[in-house]
């Protein structure tokens, strides 16, 4: 990230100018992903997650511990 301090004001609008991307290439991406989890399963979220984040799962199972100690976290509030 840049970050600029007293930007001349000409220049302002193509600062704030937020990038293109092909959304038809993004959409056949995500396809792919949907594709490989719903026929790979947990072994390919694992992939992805290890390859997208660089986190190695192990065991995607999540205790009723684990989700009682999530909800007390939550807001209220919304």
């Amino acid at each position: 990230m840049k970050i600029f301090e007293n930007p001349i004001e000409a220049e302002l609008p193509k600062l704030l100018t937020r990038p293109a991307f092909d959304a038809a290439t993004l959409t056949e991406k995500v396809q792919m992903v949907l594709d490989g989890v719903r026929t790979g399963g947990d072994a390919a979220v694992a992939n992805y997650t290890q390859s997208f984040d660089g986190v190695s799962i192990t065991n995607a199972v999540v205790t009723t511990d684990e989700i009682a100690s999530a909800t007390k976290e939550l807001d209220p509030a919304l």
